[in-house]
């Protein structure tokens, strides 16, 4: 079950956070301030959140700001029905995600749905590893 997020939600998402992303968690208040506009969605399977999207929506485009599947449920299409659920919800715009180059799943998972590396920040990540920034743009759809 796909359910958007509501104000009770945040600590869900952080606990799942901690767990996808050690390494770099956002905190209660990150999510908190990011979330102004209800725009996140949480995957339950029997109950328990096992993923989420967290994004920015504006009049044009959507950002995903943070997207992560539990470990142990990861390559078993979970991922693929949440976000595909996310881009039937928001139709007509373009979308943009950064993504860790040493992240191969996830870019081949971007580039499923038509996303196109536009540019990169080199070192953007502690261990010195940079992002790729990737867009999805509607008017090629």
């Amino acid at each position: 079950m796909i359910k958007k997020t509501s104000k009770d939600g945040y600590e869900t998402i952080r606990k799942l956070e901690v767990k996808i992303f050690p390494e770099h968690p956002w905190s209660l208040k990150q999510i908190e301030s990011h979330h102004e506009k209800n725009n996140s969605y949480l995957y339950y399977l029997d109950y328990m959140p096992i993923a989420y999207i967290l994004f920015l929506e504006n009049v044009y485009e959507m950002e995903v700001l943070r997207f992560g599947v539990l470990e142990n449920f990861r390559g078993k299409g979970f991922a693929t029905k949440l976000f595909a659920d996310f881009l039937k919800k928001h139709p007509g715009k373009d979308i943009f995600l950064e993504v860790s180059e040493v992240n191969i799943p996830a870019i081949s998972f971007y580039e499923k749905y038509d996303f196109e590396e536009i540019g990169e920040r080199k070192n953007y990540y502690t261990d010195g590893s940079s992002g790729i920034l990737m867009k999805r743009s509607f008017n090629n759809r």
